[in-house]
């Protein structure tokens, strides 16, 4: 197979810039607004021309998302740093709507030019398609609400960014009290898991009245477009021509029939190997025969080093990946208080290494996501040769297909944090225990938002019980949650995506199939796996995501047959775990 992407991590350079001044600050939209209108009003009479204005429109698009996108990093890592805040803020309030206006307008002129001057090129048809849908889809007064909705939906931030429990006279994130979820004295589990939750429920008004206004101004913006709810809307906007809003429904339900049984039978097998008469949530995070918390690593000095280590038994070049991020201060592991939860890996496309963010706490459950969070870096280093940011601007099916194979590849190498083989059978097991509960979790949150924005006007009440049924359907009836149903009906304030990326969640559920299809073949021929996962990346979106799918080996399914039968042989290996 021919090799079409980078082999070292230091060959990666940032887009040269040709059209735009080496020192550029942004500080007002005048400093912009001169590189934009010349892209509007430039003269363009040959195919040459064309291919320079793209260039050009590239470099300035690069240069500013990569200005931008530090703004969000730097809030993220601090909450409380009102210069951040205030920065972001004036991207988003005051540029970002100019930005939005131009793009349309030189949309509407690469439309022109595209029919004048033909790309004949397959690699920009899934961008001239998106252009078409963009211009189809853009209303002036979308522009300001789009601003309001951003602006509102950091007030999430704000608010789970205070969250913080008491333990033992210490504030604890709530990230670090999880590791308390690990003893094995369920009386100290049950304490902490009741103070986490209300740490969360003490603002459930809040943020319900948040979601509410964000609901709102979100069917404000689709029937603006045209269209009868945010849920269509949004299908559009996010360019999913691969498959129809149906496959959501389909896939839940080959997930409820195929996946749920599994589910339900590895939990009672952890009632019955505890010797509880009720398993309760606070259950979840022990070792079923007893044994003390798997400890991966003690310092992020060492969380990265057997990181590193893990990722270069998969290939050498996805550890260098990760080295060369943490020589030049693109990694940030640890929780602490002020910081946003969650994690991400953050493109930066105009120097293209990407920003890891996340809030470990020293737990099994941090090894994933590290490794999770380095296949989307790995992605961002292996397409960041492609000519023109669109082409790396991948769907989320593609994007963490790269991600959740990653976690499965290395999990063959997790010796590192775990030299014990017995931990390392543990941890291999629970992580597939994760992975097939994953599966039902992405159908209950994507179900959820369908409900949700095909219901506009609903009350808090009605949102409240159609959150509960899916959590009937989509979580394990081993459980007991009797006395607890105050914190379960408004569980999903929890995830950040509802507030902030309405429907993407799915891609995390169809990803993981594919994942599981790659785990598959890495089991069966590591190299080739990793040479198709390589050039699979290396596409960027120059192709649909099918014909991704097909160069890293395997299928885009998400049908009865091929869900049962991937959960199947997730159940078999974790059988052969025990």
């Amino acid at each position: 197979m021919n090799k079409t992407y980078m082999t070292h991590a230091e060959e990666i350079q940032s887009v040269p810039r040709n059209f735009m001044p080496e020192v550029f600050t942004l500080e007002a939209w005048d400093g912009l607004m001169p590189f934009v209108e010349d892209l509007k009003q430039r003269e363009v009479q040959s195919e040459h021309d064309f291919r320079q204005w793209l260039a050009d429109r590239n470099e300035v698009t690069v240069v500013f998302e990569e200005i931008a996108r530090w703004k969000y990093i730097h809030t993220s890592l601090d909450t409380k740093d009102e210069v951040a805040k205030k920065e972001r803020e004036f991207i988003i309030a005051e540029i970002r709507p100019k930005w939005t206006q131009y793009k349309h307008a030189l949309n509407q002129k690469f439309n022109d030019l595209q029919e004048r001057f033909p790309l004949d090129d397959e690699a920009c048809n899934n961008y001239i398609h998106a252009v078409s849908t963009d211009i189809e889809i853009f209303r002036d007064e979308n522009v300001s609400l789009g601003t309001q909705i951003e602006l509102k939906a950091r007030e999430y931030d704000a608010i789970s960014g205070n969250w913080s429990v008491d333990i033992d006279g210490e504030t604890k994130t709530l990230q670090q009290a999880k590791s308390y979820l690990e003893s094995n004295d369920r009386s100290i589990r049950e304490k902490v898991w009741r103070s986490i939750a209300e740490a969360r429920y003490q603002d459930n008004e809040e943020l319900d009245t948040l979601y509410s206004e964000l609901a709102d101004m979100r069917h404000k913006v689709a029937r603006n477009a045209g269209f009868e709810n945010f849920r269509d809307f949004k299908h559009k906007a996010m360019h999913r021509t691969s498959w129809p809003v149906q496959a959501c429904y389909d896939y839940a339900y080959a997930v409820e029939k195929h996946v749920m049984p599994i589910v339900n039978a590895i939990q009672a097998q952890r009632k019955q190997d505890l010797g509880y008469d009720s398993l309760r949530p606070w259950d979840t995070e022990i070792d079923s025969e007893g044994k003390p918390p798997l400890k991966p690593f003690s310092t992020t000095a060492e969380f990265v080093e057997r990181g590193v280590a893990s990722l270069k038994d998969v290939n050498p070049f996805f550890g260098e990946c990760i080295s060369k991020m943490d020589t030049m201060g693109r990694l940030d592991l640890e929780s602490r208080l002020g910081k946003a939860p969650g994690g991400y890996n953050m493109p930066l496309p105009e120097t293209g290494i990407p920003f890891v963010f996340m809030n470990h706490a020293c737990l099994e459950y941090d090894v994933r996501v590290l490794v999770h969070e380095a296949g989307h870096a790995v992605h961002s280093f292996l397409s960041h040769e492609l000519s023109h940011d669109w082409m790396k601007d991948t769907p989320s099916e593609v994007a963490e297909l790269a991600s959740m194979s990653m976690e499965l590849f290395t999990m063959e190498h997790w010796e590192h944090f775990y030299p014990d083989p017995e931990d390392l059978k543990r941890a291999k097991r629970n992580h597939l225990e994760g992975l097939l509960t994953t599966l039902p979790a992405v159908a209950r949150i994507d179900n959820f938002q369908h409900w949700i924005y095909t219901n506009p006007g609903h009350s808090v009440q009605e949102r409240h019980a159609a959150w509960l049924d899916l959590t009937r359907r989509f979580t394990s009836h081993v459980f007991d949650i009797s006395g607890l149903e105050k914190f379960d009906a408004v569980n999903y304030q929890r995830v950040l995506h509802i507030y902030h990326i309405p429907f993407y969640y799915i891609e995390y559920g169809l990803a993981q199939l594919g994942a599981i299809a790659m785990w598959r073949n890495y089991c069966q021929d590591p190299n080739k796996t990793v040479e198709q996962y390589k050039n699979a990346l290396a596409l960027g979106y120059t192709k649909d995501v099918p014909s991704i799918y097909q160069a890293a080996g395997i299928q885009f399914d998400f049908s009865d047959c091929y869900v049962q039968e991937l959960a199947s042989f997730v159940y078999d290996q974790w059988k052969k775990l025990l």
